[in-house]
């Protein structure tokens, strides 16, 4: 694997880093808050579980040398999607955790991309 094929890897992989970071935060901040703290680490976890199983895709995917931009941007989205169903207030009791959780992987997300552009090119 070239230098540039390992920055690639590495910028797409802190936007997982930084999913989960996210995640973790949301439980961190919010749990002497809600009513039920076991709902949020249980929605928290499983949410986590999305993240771990997309990052592990995405591994696969880089490994094959077959990764394309558009194939790196759904597989993130698709990873966001996974992990944000589990957000809802059902589930973690706040109303603002889906939308926080999305708009902090997007910021990033927009941060990165152009390096990840220029890593693919």
């Amino acid at each position: 694997m070239g230098k540039a094929a390992l920055g690639l890897e590495e910028l797409v992989m802190s936007i997982y880093d930084r999913m989960e970071s996210k995640l973790k935060d949301i439980e961190a901040k919010n749990l002497q808050k809600v009513d039920d703290p076991e709902k949020l680490r249980a929605a928290i976890a499983k949410a986590l579980e999305e993240v771990k199983k997309g990052r592990e895709e995405m591994m696969e995917l880089l490994e094959s040398g077959s990764a394309d931009l558009a194939t790196i941007e759904q597989k993130i989205n698709e990873t966001l999607e996974r992990a944000k169903q589990y957000l809802g207030k059902d589930y973690t009791g706040l109303r603002t955790a889906k939308a926080t959780f999305s708009r902090c992987v997007n910021m990033y997300k927009k941060k990165v991309w152009p390096e990840i552009e220029k890593a693919v090119a």
